[in-house]
């Protein structure tokens, strides 16, 4: 059903949250990356339903419809595609910072932002396009003075 990581879940867009030891208050900054394979003829209409899945949750974002905490989880979130030279197939979600009581779920903000159908629907269509469970990689960055990604406003709770 998913990949369990300590109290976490991965895939099958359920929770995904860091191990706690990893998070804890006066340890290095955690970082999550995670790799979702997506079959060749399939890249288009992933990177479809990543652009459509921004759009609804940015429409949350202008509302003011995300809490702190989803919103500075939300804002942590980067992706990367496979590149033009074929030298990588995956798409990679970066997390940084992850916020150890935070929620990650693509499910989760589909149900804030979507009629639950709807939101069933693409959760559903996101599970064909990327099946199985990510590989998940926990790290810290080697010198925060450089290597940390700044969210600006975003996690000040």
């Amino acid at each position: 059903m998913g990949l369990r990581l300590g109290a976490a879940v991965i895939g099958l867009g359920l929770l995904a949250n860091p191990v706690p030891a990893t998070a804890q208050e006066g340890l290095p900054r955690t970082v999550m990356i995670t790799r979702h394979t997506v079959a060749p003829e399939h890249h288009d209409e992933f990177r479809q339903w990543i652009a459509d899945f921004r759009l609804a949750i940015e429409d949350l974002v202008m509302q003011r419809k995300l809490s702190p905490i989803d919103l500075c989880a939300y804002k942590s979130w980067r992706v990367l595609g496979p590149d033009a030279a074929g030298l990588n197939e995956d798409f990679l979600f970066f997390f940084e910072p992850v916020i150890p009581i935070a929620n990650y779920s693509l499910a989760h903000y589909l149900n804030l932002a979507l009629p639950p159908e709807e939101a069933q629907r693409r959760m559903n269509r996101y599970l064909e396009l990327s099946p199985g469970d990510p590989d998940v990689i926990y790290a810290s960055p080697l010198d925060p003075a450089f290597d940390e990604v700044d969210v600006g406003n975003a996690c000040t709770f």
